[in-house]
C-alpha cells in the first residue's frame, strides 16, 4: 500500500488509494494502523505533494469519522433491536399473565359455582403463585370430577403439590 501512495502521481490518484486504504484495513481488521498510515501520510505525502498531501489527510480523517458513524448507527440500530426484543418479550410475558389470571379467575367462578365462596376461599392460598397453566387447568379439572368441597380441595392441594 505504501508503494501504491509513493507511486501515485496524481491527487485523484492519491484520494481513490485512501478509499482502498479504507477498504483494505477493514478487511485485515487492522483498524491500528490506520493511525501509522495518517502519521506517514503526514511526514512523507504533505512534504512530497504539499497541498493534495493535505487534502489526502484530511479525507483519511473523514474516512474515519465516517466509520465511526457507521459504528455509531449501528450501535444504536442493535440498542433499538434490542429494546424491541425487551417489548416483545415483555408483551409475551404480560400476554401469558393474563391468560394465567384468567385461568384462574375462571376457576374460582366454577369453583364459586359448584361448591360455594367459601370453598374458593380455601383454593385461594392454595392457587396463589403458580404459574403453570397445566396445574390450574389440573385443577380445573377437578373441580368437575369432585363430588364434595372437601374432595375438590385435597384433589387441588395434590394437584399443585401442597
Amino acid at each position: 500500500m505504501i508503494a501504491r501512495f509513493e507511486q501515485a502521481r496524481s491527487p485523484e490518484q492519491l484520494e481513490h488509494l485512501v478509499g482502498t486504504l479504507a477498504d483494505w484495513v477493514e478487511r485485515a481488521d487492522a483498524e491500528e494502523l490506520l493511525d501509522n498510515f495518517r502519521e506517514w501520510i503526514s511526514q512523507v505525502l504533505v512534504q512530497r505533494h504539499g497541498p493534495a498531501g493535505r487534502a489526502l489527510e484530511l479525507k483519511i480523517r473523514n474516512e474515519e469519522e465516517g466509520r465511526m458513524t457507521t459504528l455509531i448507527e449501528r450501535a444504536r440500530q442493535w440498542g433499538e433491536e434490542l429494546n424491541q426484543h425487551w417489548l416483545e418479550k415483555g408483551i409475551e410475558e404480560g400476554v401469558a399473565r393474563g391468560r394465567l389470571e384468567g385461568e384462574r379467575a375462571l376457576v374460582y367462578r366454577l369453583v364459586t359455582r359448584r361448591f360455594g365462596p367459601g370453598t374458593t376461599e380455601q383454593l385461594v392460598p392454595v392457587l396463589d403463585g403458580i404459574a403453570d397453566p397445566e396445574l390450574i387447568a389440573g385443577v380445573a379439572d377437578a373441580v368437575v370430577e369432585s363430588r364434595t368441597a372437601t374432595e375438590f380441595i385435597g384433589r387441588a392441594k395434590a394437584v399443585v403439590g401442597r
